[in-house]
């Protein structure tokens, strides 16, 4: 899997692109970065974020960032490593609500422990210095009362916007990580960061079989790159006709690493959604009406569907067999009201977001 960013070596103009866009109103174009120069000369960083998998649990991460301007440049570069925030919650119906931990554990090494992941290990090289700090919102900043904790999300933030060195955990523990990079290149140069995060074995889910001991090294890192791009490009090759011009085959096969790239999981607990999070306020008396379902249908306690959400319209993306010369990836918008008994619960016009992938891996 591969992800590419631009990043722009000027200031980032968000004064003026809220500014000018709320007085340009609704019926004019909406102001874009290249319009107002900050790529002039080409002064902008291209970063790459590529993922392969050695074994099941054991992912390699490899950025490289590349300086497409005319003169020397900075970019400070942090890859954060953090758990979602269950444990604020309160105890909640098959949720892990205990507090898990990313502790420091040796030059460039990172310890990561969840009472039903298990262990894993994250490991980086070069020259970075780690940060600490506690997946938790910055109450203060945002509500104007006190914090749970001396230690806030933000932190990262604070550390190298402001240089505040006390907004981070001087003992190298908490609930969110990063590596923060200082990287200097030259023009038309780049620099490559390579990252790990492995399962440690016998440490509950990640130390069933399949999973790996944790690497300590990045001896292997290349080659599992050069033999995972092979097989990509293997796949492709199978998947895609081979009449399609070459810039078609690359939006076809963009198209396919976009399922990938959306594929989810929700996980709707609505007994829970409809009362609230026990270690917070309650929700609004209105919001109880939810519950309330709109053919008679009974309430299910719990609901999992993967790659939807009950907000949006339903989404399809097919692909065309080759005999139908049809080789296009077609993407429809249907909005269907949903059917089942759980989403007569929602209110009139509430759709589901579905995902369907058809014949991906075959080719008529």
């Amino acid at each position: 899997m591969v992800h590419r960013n631009k990043y722009p070596q000027a200031e980032y103009p968000y004064t003026r692109l809220v500014d000018e866009n709320r007085r340009r109103g609704l019926g004019a174009p909406e102001l874009e970065l290249i319009d107002i120069g900050v790529f002039n000369e080409d002064r902008y960083f291209d970063l790459s974020t590529e993922h392969a998998k050695a074994s099941e649990n054991d992912i390699l991460i490899r950025l490289t960032v590349a300086n497409r301007g005319p003169e020397k440049a900075t970019l400070h570069v942090l890859p954060t490593l953090w758990f979602r925030n269950t444990w604020s919650w309160g105890e909640i119906a098959e949720e892990c609500t205990d507090r898990p931990s990313l502790t420091l554990e040796g030059d460039g090494i990172v310890r990561a422990k969840h009472g039903r992941l298990g262990e894993y290990q994250f490991t980086y090289e070069g020259k970075a210095t780690p940060l600490f700090t506690e997946n938790e919102t910055n109450s203060s900043r945002l509500y104007g009362y006190p914090n749970g904790q001396p230690f806030v999300k933000d932190a990262l933030h604070e550390y190298v916007v402001h240089g505040r060195t006390d907004a981070v955990n001087p003992e190298r523990t908490g609930t969110k990580f990063a590596t923060h990079y200082v990287l200097e290149i030259e023009p038309g140069q780049s620099h490559v960061v390579r990252l790990r995060l492995s399962a440690v074995a016998g440490s509950g889910d990640a130390g069933q079989p399949g999973s790996t001991p944790p690497a300590t090294t990045f001896g292997d890192f290349d080659q599992i790159f050069t033999q995972r791009i092979k097989e990509a490009d293997e796949f492709y090759d199978a998947v895609i006709p081979s009449e399609m011009d070459k810039e078609s085959k690359k939006v076809a096969r963009q198209g396919y690493a976009g399922l990938l790239w959306s594929k989810q999981f929700y996980h709707y607990a609505i007994r829970d959604w409809l009362a609230g999070d026990p270690a917070q306020p309650p929700p609004p008396p209105g919001a109880q009406l939810r519950s309330q379902p709109r053919v008679g249908a009974p309430l299910h306690q719990h609901h999992w569907r993967s790659g939807q959400c009950c907000h949006a319209p339903r989404l399809s993306i097919t692909h065309r067999p080759a005999d139908r010369r049809r080789n296009d990836l077609l993407l429809g918008l249907v909005n269907q009201p949903p059917q089942n008994s759980l989403n007569a619960a929602l209110p009139v016009g509430h759709t589901h977001l579905k995902l369907y992938a058809a014949g991906i891996f075959s080719r008529a």
